[in-house]
C-alpha cells in the first residue's frame, strides 16, 4: 500500500531519517507550546526519538512529514495511531510561519480520507488543546465534536469524514455519532450515553469501556443484527470468542466486562429486559505475578546517579523518577500534582497524592526524595506559585508556561534516562511502583504497610508487585551445573 498522501497544495510523505533536520528546525516554543509531547531538548534527542519509533515497525501507527507540493518545503509533521482501534487518532502540528493558511485543515483532511478509503475508517480522536484556537477550528470544519477529556489541557474530539462542513457540537452527546445497535430503541441513545458520562467518572475507564462497545457494535453490524433487541447470549460469546483470536486474555475480560455493565445499566434503565452478557464466561486468566518490570536497588541508585542535574530538564527528571520510586505513585498521580501538594510538616516535607478512585494519599518523603524536591522547586522558581503544576513540561528545557507534564512524555522520559545510564532492564513509569514496593518488602517493611502506602483495596494486589522471589529463583536456577 502506497503511503504517499496528496492534496491540493500538500503532499504527505512518510518520515525517514533524513528529515529529522528538518522537522526538528519547525519546532519552536511557540509551536511546542500546544503539543500533547514535549519536544526533546535537542536536535541528537529528537533523533535518537525518531529512530527509536521507526525501529519499534508499529504497522497501527503512521506519521507523515507535511510539505508543499510547489517548493517541497517542510512544514510540519500529521499523525494517525492506533489505526486498529475503531476510533484512530489524529495528530498535526505546523510551523509557526504557515499558520492560518489552512494548510493544517487541509493536511488532516488529506489524513482522514486516506485512513477512509484504505482502512474503512470514519471516524477519528482527535486530541486538542482547549487554549489551542487555530486546532480546534480545524475540528469545526470536519465536523467534530468533544466527546470527553484526555487530559488536563485538552479535549478529545471526535471527526467524521462523511459530513465534513458541519458545525462543531460541543456536547458530550451526540445522537448522531450513536452505534447503530442502539439507534432504533426509544431513550437508548439517552441511556447509553448516560453510561458513559454519568455512571463512570475516570476518564480512562470511559475511554477504554467506549472502545470496547463500539468494537461489538461495529462486529453486531457486521453480523447484519442492527437491533439491540436482536442480541443474544450466543452473539456475546461468538463476539468473545473471535476477540480472542487476536487480543490477550485480560483485554478479552476488560471488553466482556464493558458489555455486560452498558447491559446492566439498559436493564435498570428497562431499555433491555435481560442481560445477554449475564451468563457469557470469559477466559480463564490467573495472576500470581505481576509482568511490570523492576529495577534492583543498585539500578535505581544509577538511573538517578546518571542523571545531570545542571539543568532544569535533569532536575525536574529526577525529582518526578525518584516521587515514583520512594511513594508507588502512579504516573497519573505524580504528573497530576501541583506544587503546593508537596509541604513541610513536622520538619519534613510530604507529599499529597490524587490516586484514582478518589483517593487521596499523604505520605512523608524519604530525606533523598526530600532533596531532590526542594532542589527542583527552588531552582524552577515554582515555589511561589502553588497553584502551578508540580512537574510541567519545558519545552527546550525552559519554563515557558504551566502546562503539567502529559503521560506519554513522562514514558518518552524513562526511556531516554534509562539508555543513557546503560540499563537494559525494559522499564515503564509503573516500573518504579513494582521496584519501590519490591525494595522495601526486601529491606524488611511490612505488607499491609506497603498496601496502604500503594493505596492498594486488597494486599494481593500489593503482592503483585513483591519481586523478592525472583532471587530465589535466580539462585536455585544456578545449582545447575555442567
Amino acid at each position: 500500500m502506497a503511503h504517499l498522501i496528496r492534496s491540493a497544495r500538500l503532499q504527505l510523505i512518510p518520515f525517514i531519517m533524513a528529515d529529522a533536520e528538518e522537522v526538528y528546525a519547525c519546532i519552536t516554543p511557540a509551536v511546542a507550546r500546544f503539543m500533547a509531547w514535549e519536544p526533546p531538548g535537542s536536535l541528537a534527542e529528537y533523533k535518537a526519538a525518531r529512530k527509536s519509533r521507526l525501529q519499534a515497525n508499529d504497522p497501527s501507527d503512521f506519521t507523515f512529514v507535511v510539505r508543499r507540493n510547489d517548493t517541497l518545503e517542510c512544514l510540519g509533521i500529521a499523525g494517525l495511531h492506533e489505526v486498529d482501534q475503531p476510533m484512530p487518532e489524529l495528530g498535526i502540528w505546523l510551523k509557526e510561519a504557515v499558520h492560518g493558511q489552512g494548510y493544517g485543515r487541509e493536511a488532516v483532511r488529506a489524513v482522514a480520507e486516506w485512513a477512509t478509503k484504505s482502512f474503512g475508517k470514519e471516524s477519528f480522536l482527535y486530541p486538542v488543546a482547549v487554549q489551542n484556537v487555530r486546532s480546534r477550528r480545524i475540528a469545526e470544519t470536519l465536523n467534530g465534536e468533544i466527546i470527553g477529556t484526555h487530559a488536563p489541557a485538552q479535549n478529545m474530539t471526535r471527526l467524521s469524514t462523511k459530513s465534513a462542513h458541519n458545525q462543531i457540537r460541543v456536547s458530550v452527546v451526540a445522537s448522531d455519532r450513536l452505534p447503530a445497535l442502539f439507534m432504533h430503541v426509544p431513550e437508548g441513545g439517552r441511556r447509553f450515553w448516560e453510561f458513559f458520562t454519568v455512571n463512570i467518572r475516570n476518564p480512562n475507564t470511559r475511554r477504554a469501556y467506549f472502545k470496547a462497545v463500539e468494537g461489538f457494535a461495529a462486529w453486531c453490524e457486521d453480523k447484519g443484527l442492527g437491533h439491540l433487541s436482536g442480541v443474544t447470549p450466543m452473539h456475546v460469546a461468538g463476539y468473545v470468542e473471535q476477540l480472542g483470536r487476536t487480543h490477550s486474555k485480560p483485554t478479552v475480560k476488560q471488553h466482556l466486562a464493558a458489555i455486560r455493565m452498558l447491559f446492566d445499566w439498559l436493564v435498570t434503565g428497562h431499555i433491555m429486559q435481560t442481560n445477554p452478557a449475564h451468563a457469557v464466561r470469559g477466559p480463564k486468566h490467573s495472576v500470581k505475578k505481576g509482568k511490570t518490570s523492576v529495577l534492583s536497588a543498585e539500578e535505581m541508585h544509577e538511573l538517578l546517579a546518571a542523571i545531570d542535574t545542571s539543568s532544569l530538564l535533569g532536575l525536574r527528571d529526577r525529582a518526578l523518577i525518584a516521587l515514583m520510586g520512594y511513594t508507588f505513585a502512579r504516573v497519573g498521580a505524580a504528573v497530576g500534582m501541583k506544587v503546593e501538594d508537596f509541604y513541610v510538616q513536622k520538619r519534613r516535607g510530604w507529599v499529597r497524592l490524587h490516586e484514582k478512585g478518589g483517593k487521596v494519599t499523604e505520605l512523608p518523603c524519604h530525606h533523598n526524595l526530600d532533596q531532590y524536591l526542594e532542589e527542583w522547586i527552588s531552582v524552577s522558581g515554582l515555589g511561589s506559585e502553588p497553584e502551578a503544576p508540580l512537574f510541567p513540561t519545558l519545552p527546550h528545557g525552559r519554563l515557558i508556561d504551566r502546562t503539567p507534564l502529559p503521560q506519554p512524555n513522562v514514558h518518552m522520559m524513562i526511556q531516554r534516562r534509562a539508555r543513557a545510564a546503560g540499563l537494559r532492564t525494559k522499564i515503564s513509569a509503573h516500573s518504579f511502583r513494582a521496584t519501590g514496593i519490591t525494595t522495601y518488602l526486601r529491606n524488611g517493611g511490612k505488607l499491609e504497610i506497603a498496601q496502604h502506602m500503594a493505596g492498594h483495596e486488597s494486599a494481593r494486589t500489593t503482592g503483585l508487585y513483591d519481586r523478592r522471589s525472583d532471587e530465589i529463583a535466580l539462585d536455585e536456577v544456578e545449582r545447575i551445573a555442567y
